[in-house]
């Protein structure tokens, strides 16, 4: 979103997944409603997956191109990175 003449972050995706058995983690983030859902299942069987947890995310400020410059250094939550 582009806002006060910078881009903001407004939305994200870790997922995570193990090749073999197809295991995942999803975290959705949305910077905008303060949200993010965590989803858990199988990549082959999307229909199965389901939401495991919600949480209100607490930040000062948006991330913009300025202010995050390097992946896995924000810490959104306790040991929750992007």
């Amino acid at each position: 979103m582009y806002q006060n003449r910078d881009w903001n972050l407004i939305n994200a995706n870790n997922i995570y997944y193990n090749a073999i058995s197809g295991e995942m983690t999803n975290r959705q983030y949305n910077f905008v409603a303060r949200r993010m859902r965590l989803i858990s299942g199988n990549l082959a069987d999307q229909e199965g997956n389901s939401l495991i947890d919600e949480e209100t995310l607490i930040f000062t400020s948006f991330k913009t191109f300025a202010t995050f410059k390097k992946p896995w250094t924000w810490e959104i939550s306790k040991d929750n990175f992007l």
